[in-house]
């Protein structure tokens, strides 16, 4: 059986990790073997449990496309004699995909982020992506896309055919995600996200419509798992309601925290987590609160990857009316309904692509390497075009400075002429008025 190697950015806490986890476990039991590239983090444990090998690996978004880490790469493939490699994050994208070119090995790009224009923002900051997605894109195996918002604005942007695309939404392993008892109350309530700017309006709007349930629910607690750079600013948020908050930070064991709580806040994967847990999710998104997951709209809020982003915003007090009112009878049958929907359409046992023919696409390594050369070159060239502006800019600035500092002190000095100047008229003007000039006037006149 062939050995396949999963590549992400590292081994921390959230949907992707959490998703290429699912993946890994559904490779193995299939009788694959999988290598995990990526760098180690609190998931690493979980990895090895299921059998995978992890190997260490920092990936760096960047300007320039380091060759030395395609070689490291391409060491490594043939050293696990890696036969299919998936692409899983933009970060590895600069060295896995020429890694892939030059070893021969086929690779299957996957785009997990719903997020519209997110390869054009990383061309316009990075521009060894300018050409380097283009080819990447044309020479995959296969491009898997979460949504099918996300394929069409992909092969629009790249002109790529559309059956090189599959859409394969988010799933989960009934194995390790499988909820045993239903909530009989809303009173522990669970909040999963990174602690990031991207994530920061949905963490806010979450803390405020529990700040207004626990008013009413005095003995309601909200745990928050997570961590990241804006941990600070969330610790501010709770500062008032901090006796009602359990600050978890990064966790590897989502189920053994998902099975404590009554109801889950977040979006993406970690909603569908709490689909399989069998608990009620509520959808906080990057712009605002947008419902209660119920089996009316499970299959509309699952086509936008649980993020459901275009979906009307509801007022956090609304939401809190809307949690209040669910009764046992309510709860036992969106639980109950949700899970039978993603067990049916959201398993993971059906949501892994293995390439048929163990063969790369005709793309020369000379070429890819002239892609690289050129395309460093042209990255130096462009900073020591804008270190030479920069550069130009100082010296203007300096001359401005100068000319200024010339100007003050020739101001200065002109002042202090007048100001000499003005003392001796003084002093004449006191002469010529004095006695002793007058009687001097006459007597020589």
């Amino acid at each position: 059986m062939k050995t396949i190697m999963l590549c992400l950015n590292q081994l921390g806490i959230g949907g992707i990790e959490t998703a290429v986890l699912s993946q890994t476990s559904q490779l193995i039991k299939k009788g694959y073997k999988v290598v995990v590239l990526a760098k180690n983090g609190i998931y690493k444990e979980q990895f090895e449990k299921v059998g995978a090998t992890c190997i260490d690996f920092e990936f760096i978004i960047q300007n320039e496309v380091d060759t030395t880490k395609i070689q490291h790469i391409c060491d490594i493939i043939k050293k696990y004699n890696i036969e299919q490699v998936n692409i899983h994050q933009i970060d590895c994208i600069s060295v896995v995909f020429p890694a892939c070119v030059f070893c021969k090995v086929p690779y299957v790009a996957y785009i997990h982020s719903e997020i519209k224009g997110t390869y054009d923002w990383f061309e316009k900051n990075y521009l060894s992506y300018n050409i380097m997605f283009n080819l990447y894109f044309e020479l995959a195996q296969k491009i898997i896309t979460i949504t099918e918002a996300v394929k069409e604005e992909n092969k629009t942007k790249y002109n790529i055919q559309d059956n090189k695309y599959l859409v394969m939404k988010n799933s989960i392993d009934f194995d390790n995600f499988n909820g045993k008892k239903n909530p009989e109350k809303i009173e522990k309530i669970l909040l999963i996200s990174r602690l990031c700017t991207e994530k920061l309006d949905s963490i806010k709007n979450a803390i405020a419509m529990f700040r207004i349930y626990n008013e009413k629910h005095p003995n309601s607690v909200l745990t928050i798992a997570g961590d990241g750079e804006k941990r600070k600013e969330v610790e501010e948020w709770i500062e008032d309601i901090k006796k009602s908050v359990i600050m978890l930070g990064q966790i590897n064991n989502v189920a053994e925290i998902m099975a404590e709580n009554d109801m889950v806040i977040g979006m993406g994967r970690c909603i569908l987590e709490a689909v399989a847990m069998k608990k009620i999710a509520l959808i906080s998104s990057y712009n605002g609160i947008k419902c209660i997951l119920t089996p009316d709209i499970i299959e509309k809020v699952a086509n936008t990857n649980f993020a459901a982003i275009d979906f009307e915003t509801i007022e956090e007090r609304k939401i809190v009316d809307l949690v209040e009112k669910l009764n046992q009878d309510d709860i036992d049958k969106i639980v109950k309904e949700n899970y039978d929907y993603a067990y049916k359409n959201l398993n993971s046992n059906d949501s892994i692509y293995i390439i048929k023919e163990s063969k790369m696409k005709n793309c020369s390594k000379e070429f890819i390497e002239s892609i690289i050369e050129l395309q460093n070159l042209y990255v130096k060239t462009n900073e020591q075009l804008h270190e030479n502006y920069r550069k130009n800019e100082d010296a203007k600035q300096w001359l401005i400075n100068q000319s200024k500092i010339r100007q003050q002190e020739l101001e200065s000095r002109i002042n202090k002429l007048k100001e000499e100047n003005n003392e001796l008229n003084s002093k004449l003007e006191k002469i010529y008025n004095s006695r002793f000039y007058k009687i001097y006037h006459k007597l020589f006149k």
